[in-house]
């Protein structure tokens, strides 16, 4: 994986940004205007130095939900679950994991497979 944008985006080594999916993690940066300006919420860079930890520079793998699920957000970035390879070799969940360590809440906004899974974290 080549970056973490945030808490729940990071962009792969091809290019492709993703959202991780069912995720909503507190936001680094806000618009402002036409631009988008350095804000981080409370929390927001715990979370995204939770991904960076677990993730930059390491072999990812992602998972689509199955139609008729969304495939990409107003941003147009890929909604996926990710998976990042750990140096001892097992891969971890971070879409799932993110929410256990309460970095980040489920996203109840709409529908996703592992929805009822996510949201039984926060609750």
């Amino acid at each position: 994986m080549a970056s973490v944008v945030d808490g729940d985006t990071v962009v792969l080594a091809d290019g492709e940004r993703v959202r991780l999916l069912g995720v909503n993690a507190p936001e680094v940066r806000r618009r402002a205007g036409s631009r988008w300006v350095y804000a981080p919420q409370p929390g927001a860079l715990a979370a995204m130095q939770f991904v960076r930890q677990h993730c930059e520079g390491r072999p990812a793998r992602v998972q689509l939900d199955p139609p008729p699920y969304r495939r990409r957000d107003k941003y147009a970035r890929l909604l996926a679950y990710l998976a990042c390879q750990q140096p001892d070799g097992r891969w971890v969940d971070v879409n799932l994991e993110i929410i256990r360590h309460g970095l980040a809440k489920a996203d109840r906004s709409h529908a996703y497979e592992r929805r009822r899974e996510f949201v039984g974290l926060n609750e």
